[in-house]
């Protein structure tokens, strides 16, 4: 198993920590040292994101829930592999979420090499957040948005006018593929909002929003229009920010671990049944058959590897271009980075995936970028693990220059505790079992028989 990337002097057990500490006041002789941040790259999730990453990422913050750890506040940068699932680049725990925090932990990352993953072919997305605009500086990936959070920001924006829109009338705006496309969604939000169409419309940096701008920079979004592979992860991780920050990495490394073993696993099963490409790709590939196979297309030859596709049953249909040399299609191929539906009627047409099972062979690792091919994700999860750190539990037995206390908090704040408010759930039979799991008495197992 491969270390963790981090640095310090402070090793702890078969890790070590980044860990930033604040001189106390200065009018006592001893210079006293108090928590302030602590730092935590994955070695092993940059390396298979590096491998066979999506090159898609997000970044987002989210506050401790501790008792006595109020004001902390949990940093996380999460990526997805080829199978689509999470992989934890670094995580942070910084006393606040500012631009000073963020260029911190973009600072970090690089140095623990996650900028060679996070290059110019990448897109990072996060909010609208200012101090989020030092983090993205420190790459040299592509911007985006969160929608959703956009969605909301224009929501109260336009509260108090008497004016309301449609959720789905908005992502229409966002999602549109083309330029007219794009100004056609938009006039239909005004019929329902002008105020909020002029918002998305004198919105800031539109290059990092609509779907339109970024396929013409060919941004790897993969079907993403907002920050939810982070969103997600701080809802995994909802049970750890209870905990203090060093607990709380230990049951995020925790949890890390346990997902590259169980990924392991079922990419072993994936390849058992024949599969070339991950089961990402392998839907994703199976709906543009579908589509093919109900569209009327016409694929019409035009020499050296090139071909014209177009849909006979609409007389106002686009003609799309297919270069076998140089895969240029529709804006699926740059958002998805894998063959459309129009690639999949020429496949068809010139017998590429068939009829034997070295020519489809042959397609699939000509026209599938490596990270969708299922044994190189697999061999890249191959005896890998997460190391844990060695939480003492003891009474600290160093000396007064090793010691570091608790960062200073502010105060709670006075007046009732918030309520709990309780919402009647009634019990089940499978609550019992899996609350008691080991209280069994066959004796009782003939009482329900005649009930």
């Amino acid at each position: 198993m491969g270390p963790l990337v981090s640095r310090g002097p402070r090793p702890l057990g078969p890790l070590s920590f980044i860990v930033h500490t604040t001189f106390g006041p200065t009018t006592i002789t001893l210079s006293v040292r108090r928590f302030k941040r602590v730092f935590i790259s994955i070695g092993n999730s940059i390396d298979i994101a590096y491998g066979c990453g999506l090159k898609f990422a997000a970044v987002d913050a989210a506050f401790s829930k501790h008792s006595m750890y109020r004001d902390g506040c949990m940093h996380l940068l999460t990526t997805r592999d080829g199978n689509n699932k999470v992989l934890i680049l670094a995580v942070a725990v910084c006393e606040t979420e500012s631009g000073d925090t963020y260029d911190w932990f973009a600072q970090q990352c690089i140095d623990a090499g996650i900028g060679r993953y996070l290059n110019k072919d990448a897109i990072i997305f996060s909010d609208r957040q200012k101090g989020l605009r030092n983090f993205h500086e420190a790459f040299a990936a592509l911007v985006g948005r969160c929608f959703q959070h956009i969605i909301k920001n224009c929501r109260k924006a336009i509260q108090g006018s008497g004016e309301t829109f449609e959720d789905k009338t908005a992502w229409l705006v966002q999602k549109a593929k083309t330029g007219p496309d794009y100004r056609k969604a938009l006039a239909d939000l005004r019929a329902q909002s002008g105020r909020a169409a002029d918002y998305f419309e004198a919105i800031e940096a539109p290059d990092e929003v609509f779907q339109y701008l970024l396929n013409v920079k060919a941004a790897p979004t993969h079907g993403h229009k907002t920050s939810n592979i982070v969103e997600c992860a701080n809802g995994v991780f909802v049970p750890a920010r209870y905990y203090t920050p060093y607990r709380m990495l230990n049951k995020i490394l925790k949890w890390q671990g346990e997902q590259f073993f169980e990924r392991e696993k079922e990419l072993e099963k994936w390849l058992e049944k024949g599969h070339f490409l991950t089961k990402y790709a392998y839907d994703k590939f199976r709906i543009q058959v579908e589509i093919a196979k109900r569209t009327n297309y016409e694929v019409t030859p035009a020499g050296n590897r090139i071909f014209y596709v177009q849909d006979q049953s609409r007389p106002d249909a686009e003609q799309y271009e297919v270069n076998l040399d140089k895969p240029q299609c529709c804006d699926y191929l740059k958002e998805h980075q894998q063959p459309c539906r129009h690639l999949v009627c020429v496949f068809v047409k010139q017998d590429m995936l068939g009829p034997n099972l070295r020519r489809a062979r042959q397609t699939l690792e000509q026209y599938w970028p490596k990270c969708f091919h299922a044994a190189k994700v697999k061999a890249l999860y191959a005896d890998r693990g997460v190391r844990l750190p060695q939480i003492y539990l003891g009474k600290f037995t160093g000396t007064d220059d090793e010691r570091i206390l608790p960062p200073v908090q502010r105060p709670a704040r006075a007046g009732r505790p918030k309520k709990k408010r309780y919402r009647y759930k009634p019990k089940t039979v499978r609550d019992v079992e899996r609350t008691r799991p080991d209280v069994f008495n066959p004796e009782y197992a003939a009482a329900i028989r005649y009930c």
